[in-house]
């Protein structure tokens, strides 16, 4: 179970009254604040992207405990909580200072208008279609090399598990085609057909992602060795792995089966210009119907049951479970942001 904090209408409606975000943020990152896991650590926070692109701050369901345990003046949350389904990513953000928070949640803050959305600076771009993908791909990388590292809590931020670490493969692949001064063809036909001079493959080490050498290949295609040597250029020496010159239908043959042999096991494949590369294995043979332009299939998120909203008794465990269809939290008249009033 996720709280918001801060921004548009928040389930944890701390501090609410003041309008001063600066009190809000001692209260999380202030030095008595359990959020601190040793001396002087930063406090770690969830960052939730919606689809939409929307930024939250979020709070699970112990650390809204810990904090209330502490100040008895802090209400519990009354609106049902959020999912991690309900967000594109969920990521870990770090303040090391109160300011650092404050400054956060300020951008978070709507500002006085009679509209009936976010108007915060950071969000008020975020109104409708799916800017979320993309930022919300960015935060996969980064959990993806905090799970590989094992320095991050799998169950806060929603993951099922991590058992595809023990079998992750981290590949790269890189090709230069002929240069369009020399391919009259139409931009469609350079898209679908381009015309490949060499490749270049590698794999990484898991977890630390730094290149294996015996696995770096330069290849290139026969038919084209001896390009521009008449015009005096070379090609320098590659410095990193083996170099082949073989004919096409032997560069083929070599890439199916290396993605053959990666069927069995998940790979992340590095490439520049993700269409051009795809239509460029397709030619080689390699079939790409399974591929994924994003990490989040990967990082499967934990089946969730709907969860019930927190009563306003103290004691957590005191709930009063109801089903409902729509996790969104539920939004009083007297807590709509359009009736603020914002005190200087």
């Amino acid at each position: 179970m996720l709280y918001q904090l801060g921004g548009y209408r928040p389930q944890l409606q701390w501090h609410q009254h003041t309008y001063d975000n600066r009190i809000l943020a001692e209260e999380i990152a202030g030095p008595g604040s359990p959020l601190h896991n040793r001396h002087n650590a930063p406090i770690e926070l969830i960052l939730g992207i919606r689809i939409s692109g929307t930024t939250h701050l979020l709070l699970t369901h112990d650390e809204v405990s810990g904090l209330c345990r502490r100040n008895r003046n802090l209400p519990w949350p009354r609106g049902r909580p959020f999912l991690s389904s309900d967000f594109e990513s969920l990521s870990p953000i770090y303040f090391n200072t109160v300011e650092e928070l404050t400054n956060l949640l300020d951008k978070l803050k709507p500002k006085k208008t009679k509209q009936d959305f976010d108007t915060s600076t950071l969000n008020k771009g975020f109104r409708d279609g799916n800017a979320g993908l993309l930022r919300g791909a960015f935060e996969h990388g980064r959990i993806f090399y905090k799970v590989l590292h094992q320095s991050i809590d799998l169950q806060k931020y929603g993951m099922r598990d991590s058992s595809w670490t023990r079998s992750i493969r981290v590949c790269s692949f890189v090709f230069n085609t002929q240069h369009i001064l020399f391919d009259g063809r139409s931009t469609q036909d350079r898209l679908r057909y381009p015309r490949v001079l060499d490749i270049a493959f590698a794999e990484a080490k898991i977890p630390s992602l730094e290149l294996d050498p015996s696995t770096a290949t330069y290849i290139i295609k026969a038919e084209n060795r001896t390009l521009n040597k008449s015009k005096g250029f070379f090609r320098l020496p590659f410095a990193h792995g083996t170099t082949d010159t073989l004919p096409e239908h032997e560069i083929s043959n070599r890439f199916q089966d290396i993605f053959q042999s990666y069927q069995d096991r998940p790979m992340v494949l590095l490439v520049y210009e993700e269409e051009l590369t795809k239509n460029a294995l397709k030619n080689l043979g390699v079939p790409t119907e399974a591929f994924t332009a994003d990490l989040k299939h990967l990082l499967e998120k934990m089946e969730e049951d709907q969860k019930p909203p927190i009563s306003s008794s103290r004691d957590p465990r005191n709930y009063n479970i109801k089903k409902e269809e729509d996790h969104k939290p539920l939004i009083s008249p007297s807590r709509d942001p359009r009736k603020y009033t914002i005190k200087k």
